[in-house]
């Protein structure tokens, strides 16, 4: 499924199987799914994150390296590497069971939709570049690596 975003026009290939819409159905999507599986921009990740959704995430380009490794560092995501797509179903199959993962983005959503989730949110934001010394060589990594 693809919401009609910051897309105009958006056209599936002839025979895909998306279905394009133009109101913002992904909530719902989202919490009918145990696991959202995404390319790491930032409505899916966002949107389920805040209910408390695990991800399968393969990154290509721009926020998405970003975000899919901050996901994966907070416990609440998997890597789907686009290098071993093969390896989805398995690696899908095991974070769906992951009673850990689950709970963690349980908990994150919980933190998110909570009162004063934004001034929480800018409050870690602050405090993180304190706390962590991320060289330029980890950062180019991040944001390129596939």
């Amino acid at each position: 499924m693809v919401e009609q975003g910051r897309s105009p026009h958006p056209e599936p290939a002839p025979g895909a199987d998306i279905l394009t819409v133009r109101k913002p159905w992904i909530g719902p999507l989202i919490d009918m799914a145990g696991l959202v599986v995404t390319s790491g921009t930032s409505a899916p990740v966002l949107g389920a994150q805040i209910r408390g959704r695990a991800l399968g995430a393969s990154p290509n380009g721009s926020e998405q390296p970003l975000l899919t490794w901050a996901c994966m560092r907070a416990g609440v995501a998997v890597h789907l590497p686009k290098a071993s797509p093969g390896l989805w179903p398995e690696l899908s199959e095991e974070a769906w069971r992951d009673e850990g993962l689950r709970s963690r983005a349980g908990e994150l959503g919980r933190g998110l939709a909570a009162v004063d989730s934004a001034g929480r949110a800018a409050d870690i934001v602050e405090a993180v570049p304190r706390r962590s010394e991320v060289s330029k060589e980890e950062h180019d990594e991040a944001i390129t690596r596939p």
